[in-house]
Formats: C-alpha cells, sequence, structure tokens
C-alpha cells in the first residue's frame, strides 16, 4: 500500500450499527451492542488497527455460531492468552 493512501478511519458508531441490524440483541444469536462496544473500544486502545478490528468483527458478524467471546479471543494477542506458550516457542541452543 502505498503511503499517500489514506488508512481506513475508525467507524465504530457504523460498526455497531451493522452489529444492530445483522444481529439484534432481542434475537437468537444476536448481539449485546455494549459488550460489542467495549470489545472494540479494548481492542482499540491495545493498539489494534482499525482494519483489523472491522474485519474481525464482520466476519464475527457473518458467523450466527460466533459471538463477542469469539471476536474478543480472536483480537487479543495469542501470547497474551497464554503466556506459558512464549517458553514453547524459544529455541533452545
Amino acid at each position: 500500500m502505498s503511503s499517500d493512501q489514506p488508512s481506513a478511519q475508525p467507524a465504530t458508531a457504523e460498526l455497531l450499527a451493522l452489529a444492530a441490524a445483522t444481529r439484534p440483541a432481542d434475537q437468537p444469536n444476536g448481539i449485546d451492542l455494549n459488550d460489542l462496544r467495549g470489545v472494540i473500544a479494548e481492542a482499540l486502545e491495545s493498539g489494534k488497527p482499525w482494519a483489523v478490528v472491522m474485519v474481525k468483527t464482520a466476519v464475527m458478524l457473518a458467523h450466527p455460531d460466533e459471538d463477542v467471546r469469539d471476536l474478543r479471543i480472536a483480537l487479543v494477542d495469542p501470547l497474551k492468552l497464554n503466556p506459558s506458550s512464549r517458553r514453547a516457542h524459544r529455541t533452545h541452543f
């Protein structure tokens, strides 16, 4: 990607509106918007690029068997989920 191209700008309200339209909270497999808002904010505050948050959220919304917990897991650094895995990946000389 060329550096003169603008990067994707955060549009949390619009992403939440998409979630409300595609997975209403009062329906089976619905998404709680407050939970989703929190996961999005957490990811952005931790430094995840907006494009990653947006795409992973859209993927979660497209899969009715996934929910906000799955999104949180998808957005967390795998090494933070299981710190012991760092030791397993170290090279021993």
